[in-house]
């Protein structure tokens, strides 16, 4: 009786330890916020391993101050370690953003906004930390000018 409890034992315990069938995660999902000031009309979203998939996994626009849910089913811890590439289309004048080697775990979530570069992303930020992060990209840009400025007229 002993040797069948460690038996089992030893077997729930391998299953929990890797974690499902085939070193394939459960299904892995990430939120994703918009606050671009836009509604975004699309969301192309996959993990870097190589193949490029260009499914909207958007149902409907996602306004500005909503988040959605992305599920991408079961993937591979080595699949999760190359991080994942985006890219978001604006519903109002069809441009686009694009962001790569975004590095997501389960449950993140993802806020994508807008800043003096273009699209922007924060993984697991509060507000305040998003807000901080605007700054600082903010500061960098008008410094990045004042340099090219600088620049321009020392020639």
């Amino acid at each position: 009786m002993k040797r069948i409890f460690t038996a089992a034992l030893t077997a729930a315990l391998l299953f929990l330890l890797t974690g499902c069938k085939d070193g394939k995660t459960e299904d892995f999902t990430v939120t994703v916020r918009n606050i671009t000031g836009a509604q975004i009309s699309g969301i192309t979203m996959y993990p870097e391993n190589g193949t490029i998939d260009s499914t909207n996994r958007l149902s409907e626009n996602l306004p500005t101050g909503s988040e959605v849910s992305i599920s991408f089913g079961a993937l591979t811890e080595d699949e999760i370690s190359k991080g994942f590439a985006i890219t978001a289309y604006n519903a109002e004048d069809g441009t686009s953003g694009d962001l790569s080697q975004l590095h997501l775990k389960n449950g993140s979530k993802l806020t994508l906004y807008t800043d003096d570069w273009g699209l922007a992303a924060a993984v697991d930020m509060t507000d305040d930390e998003v807000n901080e992060l605007y700054e600082r990209d903010h500061a960098d840009y008008i410094a990045a000018q004042t340099e090219a400025a600088s620049e321009n007229t020392d020639n």
